[in-house]
């Protein structure tokens, strides 16, 4: 046999004997409305995309663990929850191929992670709309928990995440431990805290709209960011706090700020810097929309581009991972 057939079987025999979980078994499955969204989960294969159709999907889904992409086309396509628990569930080790993408989140209602749960798992979460969802103690929107976990929430449109009737005092955004990156994410009108850290948890919180939140309750609450963390442990920069019920952000070892440029000041860390404290001027608050001139249009992290290579806007529609690239 020359050299080149014995090249030729080698790479068959390669293919051959990859893993099941290798993208060359990975398909993209359309699932229409009226489909089981979870039967489809429990169908698919590491690598799989599911490709949800406009329409809406009723009842909670749990990702198994497993390395799949579930994509919509952004918030005509609902994932709707029942009511007993989180809208979407990672909770068996799953990592950065695990990804939730470019859909409507509603009707959660959960002891911890009205929307999303995420307990000692790594997914990305991109470009979602996470509107009107209910905890009772923590995470009326996303909860994440776990030293092992990494998850990566960018680009996501959180509105209106409440307290469920006979709760405590959960945060849109609450996460203990862990090593979470929250990029380019517009928080608004939760009932209490936009983003709550806490567990050692070395965040990284950047480009991020924070705004009205503490609005909903009925109550005097509600800041920016809560960070019970020490002092360099949390990364926070490029973020846009404006209205927020009672300040920017409550730091359990600097104290209580109103604006967030104030805190900068006290807390004297490099990761904790250029901020902004600025209305992001909103045309349509519901649907996160802006004015066509606002304080959000190329003001983030310089580092971090927007898809057609300009310095990114803070918010949802700015950033690497903005909708549509």
């Amino acid at each position: 046999m020359n050299h080149r057939a014995v090249t030729f079987v080698y790479a068959l025999f390669s293919i051959l004997t990859l893993a099941p979980s290798t993208a060359l078994f990975a398909e993209e499955r359309a699932v229409v409305p009226g489909e089981s969204l979870q039967s489809a989960i429990e169908l698919a294969s590491s690598g799989d995309v599911l490709v949800l159709q406009v329409g809406t999907y009723s009842g909670n889904i749990d990702f198994l663990g497993k390395a799949i992409t579930v994509r919509g086309e952004g918030r005509r396509t609902i994932i709707r929850g029942d009511g007993t628990g989180s809208v979407v569930t990672f909770q068996n080790g799953e990592g950065a191929d695990s990804i939730l993408d470019s859909v409507r989140i509603t009707g959660g209602l959960a002891d911890e992670g009205g929307a999303i749960f995420i307990s000692n798992s790594s997914p990305r979460i991109l470009r979602n709309f996470i509107i009107r969802n209910q905890a009772r103690d923590s995470g009326s929107a996303i909860y994440g928990e776990g030293a092992t976990s990494a998850p990566y929430i960018a680009n996501n449109f959180i509105f209106r995440s409440t307290r469920a009737p006979g709760g405590d005092d959960p945060h849109a955004i609450q996460i203990v431990g862990g090593t979470p990156t929250i990029v380019n994410n517009t928080i608004v009108r939760a009932d209490s805290n936009g983003i709550h850290v806490s567990g050692g948890s070395a965040a990284v919180i950047t480009n991020n709209i924070i705004f009205d939140n503490g609005t909903e309750s009925g109550f005097r609450r509600g800041r920016g960011i809560c960070d019970f963390n020490d002092v360099g442990e949390t990364v926070m920069q490029y973020n846009l706090f404006s209205r927020n019920i009672l300040g920017a952000i409550l730091h359990g070892d600097a104290g209580n700020f109103k604006r967030m440029t104030a805190a900068e000041r006290e807390i004297g860390s490099e990761i904790v810097s250029n901020n902004i404290d600025r209305n992001p001027r909103f045309r349509r608050v519901t649907r996160g929309q802006f004015k066509k001139k606002t304080p959000i249009t190329n003001a983030g992290d310089p580092n971090l581009l927007n898809p057609d290579g300009s310095r990114s806007h803070i918010g949802h529609t700015g950033g690497p991972d903005a909708f549509g690239n």
